[in-house]
């Protein structure tokens, strides 16, 4: 049986993930000092489908602001 622990920690240890990203950010141009949403949702969205995926599956859902919703396990 696979040590699903150690894989994902491997995953997202990676050294110098922080740096790379800034970097990533200052090559495309954006002040990293100034940053908006707009400007991480690439890196936030980083999954199959980006943010398109993630809009619609929420339209799907119909969550109104009264409805209570947790988010387990998404990153």
């Amino acid at each position: 049986m696979a040590d699903y622990k150690n894989i994902v920690v491997k995953h997202y240890s990676k050294a110098g993930l922080f740096d790379r990203i800034i970097n990533a950010i200052k090559k495309a141009g954006i002040d990293h000092n100034k940053l908006t949403l707009e400007d991480l949702k690439n890196i936030d969205e980083f999954h199959i489908g980006g943010s398109e995926a993630t809009i619609s599956l929420l339209e799907s859902l119909k969550i109104y602001s009264t409805t209570k919703v947790i988010d387990l396990g998404s990153g």
